[in-house]
């Protein structure tokens, strides 16, 4: 799913055209802090304090996250209508 719409947007991006996404999906694919959040799980380090700590499966969202920002967002395209 997630990596058939990375490579359709990097068809896009190098093509040009028009891409049609909802606004919900375009959402989901570039927004991080949903995901920066519950990535995050309390792990004891000392009686007194806990660490961060990042799970195998979130880490891999945040890097297609980024690949998505990458062709969404940073330049992006000219016009988004939402």
């Amino acid at each position: 799913a997630s990596v058939d719409r990375l490579k359709k947007l990097q068809a896009w991006h190098s093509g040009g055209g028009v891409m049609i996404v909802s606004y919900e999906m375009l959402r989901n694919m570039t927004y991080l802090d949903d995901i920066q959040q519950s990535t995050v799980t309390p792990r004891k380090a000392s009686p007194t304090s806990t660490i961060p700590t990042v799970t195998a499966k979130k880490t891999s969202s945040l890097d297609e996250i980024a690949e998505f920002r990458k062709y969404l967002i940073n330049p992006g395209p000219d016009l988004v209508v939402a």
